[in-house]
């Protein structure tokens, strides 16, 4: 498994590959579409994650991230209109696991979810021999 990481301090904050392309970083950086709708947002959400990754999230209010799901030990990230999932991975690294979604409705998708929880568990699996990649930003 490969996972990019999109900002680095006292966490990594890393976001995983879908074969050879990071929908995250695809798009905080090209996806013009979403850019055109929802820009301050989309900036704002990337500074977040910089501040999580420098700061950890000892000093964010709750309206910013929660747990979407006990289950699977997923949660989100939240601005605007905008959610980003992600799931704690190991060695201090908060892993972003779904390309940026425009909240629709007050819960989170459970399609989302799901893929979320068979990532997070690709992801241990590959932790566990020893086949995570990291792919440092540009």
């Amino acid at each position: 498994m490969k996972v990019r990481i999109i900002a680095t301090g006292k966490y990594k904050i890393a976001a995983i590959y879908d074969h050879d392309k990071c929908p995250v970083h695809e798009d905080f950086i090209g996806n013009t579409e979403l850019r055109s709708q929802v820009k301050g947002s989309l900036d704002s959400l990337l500074n977040k994650l910089e501040y999580v990754a420098n700061n950890g999230f000892q000093l964010l209010a709750g309206h910013i991230t929660h747990e979407v799901s006990k289950k699977y030990k997923i949660y989100e990230f939240i601005q605007g209109r905008l959610r980003l999932i992600y799931f704690h991975g190991e060695n201090a690294m908060i892993v972003v696991c779904t390309e940026i979604h425009v909240k629709k409705s007050q819960k989170a998708d459970d399609s989302v979810i799901k893929k979320a929880a068979s990532l997070r568990e690709k992801y241990f699996e590959a932790i566990n021999n020893n086949e995570l990649e990291e792919i440092k930003e540009n």
